[in-house]
C-alpha cells in the first residue's frame, strides 16, 4: 500500500433543524411548537417538554406523539376541554371578546327595536345553534343583565361625547307644563349633562334670542328671505373650507351676539394669526367646519374666537332632530312594551340616536375600547363614567 495515497475523509453526519411546514400537519398543529434558542429542539405543548430533532428530524416528532405519556395527557386534554371552555381567566382577551359580544347583541337589538324577552330567548339559542363557538357559550344575556347594560354602561357612553352634534341628552316626564317648569326642567338636564347656564358667557345668547325675538319675526316678514342682509351669511364667512375670516368678519360676528372685539383688538389678530397657521393642517383632514373648529380651539388657547364660536353653533337650525326623536319614541314604546320604564325608553333613545355604528361597527368598536370592556365586566353594576 502506497504511504502516498490522500488520507479518507470523515463523513459530515448532518444535524436536522425544526421545520415550520410540520405544525401545518393537522396532527402536530395543536401541540407543536418551536424552541426560540434551539433550532434543534421542539416543544411539546401537552406533555410541557422538550425533545430533540437533531437527529431524526420529523420521525423524532412521531416517536413523542407515539409515547404513552403524550397519549395519556392528550386524552385528558381534550377531556377538559368542554369544562375549560366555561372558565375564562379573569384576564383574557377571550373574556373581552365575549364581553365585546354581548354589547354588540345589546346593540343590535335596540337598534333594530328587538324586545329583551326575544334577545333573552336569541342568547339562550346561539349556544345550541354555534355548538363548536367559544364566544356563544359563554355569552349570558338575562333581561336585569341586558337592562342594566344599556341604562349604565351604554347610555352613558353614548351621551358622553365631544364637539358639535345633535344629540339626546335627557328624556323624562314633566307634569307641569308650564314656562317655569319647563325651564325648570331645562336647567336641570342641562347641568346633569355637566352643560350648566353658567358656562354661557353672561346669558348673552339668551338675552339675544328671547328679547330681539319679536324683532327678528318682523325683520323676517319685511324682507322675504332677504338673504343679502341675513346676519345668517355673516355666519357663514365663519366656515374654514372657504379660508380663514378676516379680523372684521369676526368682530361683526362678534357684535350679533353682543361681544366687542373690537376692544382685544391685538389678542384677536394674534389668535386669526394662529389659525391662519393651523388651517393648511386642518384642510387636509376634510372634515366639516364645527370638526375643524373644535380641533383648532382643542389645541390652541384661544379665548375669543372659543367664545365666538360656542355662540355660533348653539344656534339650532330646526327642531327637525326633536321630532324624530319623539317619532322614534312612539316606535319604541309601543303597548306590546308597557313595562320599559322611563330611565329605560331614555337609554335605548340615547344608544339609537347618539352611537352612528352599523351593528358590525360596533362590535368592533366595543373590542378595542378597554374602558368600556372594563364597565360592561364590573360587578358594581356598570356604573359608567369618562369624567373623572
Amino acid at each position: 500500500m502506497s504511504t502516498d495515497s490522500p488520507p479518507l475523509k470523515k463523513r459530515k453526519i448532518r444535524q436536522c433543524t425544526f421545520r415550520k411546514e410540520w405544525r401545518s400537519q393537522p396532527e402536530y398543529e395543536s401541540w407543536l411548537l418551536p424552541v426560540d434558542d434551539d433550532a434543534t429542539a421542539a416543544r411539546c405543548t401537552i406533555c410541557a417538554s422538550t425533545f430533540t430533532v437533531k437527529f431524526d428530524g420529523v420521525s423524532a416528532v412521531k416517536h413523542h406523539a407515539s409515547t404513552q405519556k403524550h397519549k395519556q395527557k392528550s386524552l385528558a386534554s381534550k377531556q377538559s376541554a368542554t369544562v375549560k371552555k366555561f372558565f375564562v381567566p379573569a384576564i383574557s382577551s377571550a373574556e373581552d371578546h365575549v364581553t365585546a359580544a354581548e354589547l354588540g347583541t345589546i346593540f343590535h337589538g335596540i337598534k333594530h327595536n328587538y324586545s329583551y324577552l326575544s334577545m333573552d330567548c336569541g342568547s339562550k339559542l346561539a349556544p345550541k345553534v354555534f355548538s363548536d363557538s367559544d364566544i356563544a357559550s359563554r355569552m349570558r344575556l338575562g333581561r336585569t343583565k341586558m337592562e342594566h347594560l344599556v341604562k349604565d354602561v351604554l347610555a352613558p357612553y353614548a351621551v358622553d361625547g365631544a364637539g358639535i352634534t345633535d344629540a339626546l341628552i335627557d328624556f323624562c316626564e314633566q307634569a307641569d307644563e308650564t314656562s317655569g317648569g319647563i325651564c325648570e326642567l331645562l336647567a336641570t338636564s342641562l347641568e346633569k349633562a355637566n352643560l350648566g347656564l353658567e358656562i354661557l358667557p353672561g346669558g348673552q345668547v339668551a338675552k339675544l334670542e328671547f328679547l330681539n325675538v319679536y324683532d327678528r319675526a318682523l325683520a323676517y316678514l319685511e324682507k322675504w328671505f332677504d338673504f343679502e342682509n341675513s346676519p345668517f351669511k355673516m355666519l357663514a364667512e365663519l366656515d374654514l373650507r372657504k379660508g380663514a375670516p378676516t379680523t372684521l368678519v369676526v368682530i361683526n360676528a362678534g357684535n350679533l351676539f353682543g361681544s366687542d372685539f373690537q376692544e382685544e383688538g391685538d389678542e384677536l389678530y394674534s389668535e386669526l394669526c394662529l389659525l391662519k397657521d393651523a388651517l393648511p393642517g386642518l384642510l387636509k383632514c376634510d372634515e366639516k367646519s364645527s370638526s375643524m373648529w373644535l380641533k383648532f380651539l382643542k389645541a390652541v388657547k384661544c379665548p375669543l374666537l372659543q367664545n365666538l364660536m360656542e355662540h355660533v353653533y348653539s344656534i339650532p337650525c330646526s327642531n327637525a332632530f326633536v321630532e324624530r326623536v319623539f317619532s322614534v319614541m312612539g316606535n319604541l314604546w309601543t303597548d306590546e312594551r308597557n313595562q320599559l320604564s322611563v330611565p329605560m325608553v331614555k337609554a335605548e333613545l340615547c344608544v339609537r340616536y347618539n352611537l352612528v355604528y352599523s351593528c358590525e361597527e360596533f362590535v368592533k368598536m366595543a373590542r378595542e375600547n378597554k374602558k368600556l370592556i372594563r364597565a360592561a365586566k364590573s360587578n358594581s353594576k356598570y356604573i359608567f363614567k369618562f369624567r373623572e
